[in-house]
């Protein structure tokens, strides 16, 4: 297996680690500033040609889900270009993900829609990659990536919310069934970053979802908190 270069891209900081045989080796983080972006740049230049993985934690991040007649071939792409340049005309980073089909009578075919509506961030790190040759592979949002996560250490669970913590704030992420459903950012105050437990967010987050009828509250729902 080719080695490959995995980047994770936030507001803070550039983190990255080189995948050899698909295990990750040790991670290195660059500060988003003139002097990391230096060090950065001498770091990449020492690679030949390896390909480049990137991931995006950002807070300008916009999610949808929505239910579309049911087509197949032509007819299904033209109908989801068309879809996602309605939705999201001034970006280049988005796409979606087919999550099955309704059980109504129509058997409409659900999708989600995303996006990066803040391409700032992620093009200012595919400048210093290109500058030294090296090839982007992809450009993912770290929400999507973590929906092959959720389906791999926790198959069986169909309500379950990945809940991490970061300086912009407390990321929740719903999944049923396996597939991301719903991705809210809770803003921390700064002036009292403790204020905001998990236990709160974690409930406000279900009053959320019960609000979007997207589960009940007499549901069972499993939380995995990263640390």
């Amino acid at each position: 297996m080719a080695d490959k270069l995995v980047i994770c891209v936030t507001a803070e900081q550039a983190t990255l680690a080189v995948s050899h045989n698909g295990r990750l080796g040790p991670c290195r983080s660059f500060r988003n500033d003139d002097k990391g972006n230096e060090s950065l740049d001498h770091y990449l230049a020492a690679l030949k040609r390896m390909p480049v993985l990137v991931m995006v934690d950002a807070v300008e991040e916009d999610y949808r889900f929505e239910m579309l007649p049911h087509a197949t071939g032509r007819d299904r792409t033209e109908l989801l270009d068309r879809r996602l340049r309605q939705l999201y005309r001034n970006t280049a980073f988005c796409s979606y993900l087919g999550q099955g089909r309704d059980a109504g009578k129509r058997r409409d075919d659900q999708y989600l829609f995303f996006a990066l509506t803040n391409t700032d961030l992620v093009n200012n790190y595919l400048a210093i990659i290109r500058a030294h040759d090296l090839p982007v592979a992809g450009v993912s949002l770290l929400r999507i990536v973590a929906q092959a996560l959720v389906q791999k250490f926790a198959p069986a669970i169909n309500n379950l919310l990945l809940d991490s913590r970061h300086r912009a704030g407390m990321r929740l992420t719903f999944f049923r069934q396996g597939n991301l459903r719903i991705t809210r950012l809770s803003r921390v105050d700064s002036a009292d970053p403790g204020r905001a437990t998990y236990a709160e967010e974690i409930a406000n987050t279900r009053l959320y979802l019960h609000a979007l009828r997207v589960m009940t509250l007499d549901e069972h729902m499993h939380v995995v908190i990263l640390d």
